[in-house]
């Protein structure tokens, strides 16, 4: 009993230092004024992507928004898949001193989307 109770004590003082040494996230409103989306052509490698054939899509890599009443340009950091076009208005947002998270919705599926966007400078 006195093990689990010393293993309990442990786990609680690392939780602890842990979230000490992490940065918490301010939250902030993002106001998107205008994207920048590009047509986006996937084509798969070998016999697979013969057979499936071409995808195309429009994706976003930058977006001109306000934050805090400053024009920020943001740039997406989703990898090579680009992130989802949001149409223009007022989004939540985490910001962590480096990067933004953007809290959006798929248009027609309502799926819960969030983003990881970097500062880019003004605009």
């Amino acid at each position: 009993m006195k093990k689990a109770s010393l293993v309990g004590i442990i786990l609680m003082t690392m939780v602890a230092a842990l979230s000490a040494f992490t940065k918490s996230k301010e939250q902030i409103q993002v106001t998107v004024v205008a994207t920048d989306s590009r047509e986006y052509k996937h084509q798969g490698d070998g016999l697979i992507g013969l057979a499936v054939g071409s995808r195309t899509r429009n994706v976003v890599f930058a977006m001109n928004t306000i934050i805090n009443g400053e024009h920020v340009k943001l740039e997406c950091q989703e990898n090579h898949s680009g992130c989802t076009a949001m149409t223009p208005g007022t989004y939540e947002a985490d910001f962590d001193g480096k990067a933004v998270w953007v809290n959006s919705e798929k248009p027609l599926k309502h799926k819960k989307v969030r983003e990881h966007w970097k500062l880019a400078g003004g605009w």
